[in-house]
């Protein structure tokens, strides 16, 4: 899902990488989250753990938080038994979002859902 921010996502992905910082709004957090996965990754991709860290880590310096919050938004899932991580979607859908209240709360707080 696309929220709509009034802002453009590539801006506000450019920005943050630049500080090396995440937003502290989660729907925000989320919008550059999905930019980094259009960018770096493809649906139905498989990565190793050490793959994953480093594609992630070439974006920003902290890929072990960014890679728990993938998963934590559920954009990826880990398998530990084979230490792989699956892309399993680059934007979330409305559903996804309205179903995490802590996410959902954000996105209200920001005009992007009703």
């Amino acid at each position: 899902m696309t929220l709509d921010f009034d802002r453009d996502r590539e801006t506000v992905f450019e920005k943050h990488r630049r500080n090396e910082s995440m937003p502290g709004n989660a729907a925000l957090k989320l919008l550059v989250l999905e930019e980094l996965l259009a960018r770096e990754f493809e649906v139905g991709e498989v990565c190793e753990k050490d793959e994953f860290t480093r594609r992630i880590g070439e974006n920003f310096s902290n890929p072990i938080e960014l890679r728990r919050e993938f998963v934590n938004f559920g954009h990826v899932r880990y398998d530990n038994r084979e230490n792989e991580y699956e892309i399993r979607a680059l934007q979330l859908s409305e559903a996804d979002v309205r179903a995490n209240d802590h996410l959902e709360r954000h996105a209200k707080d920001l005009g992007a859902l009703d």
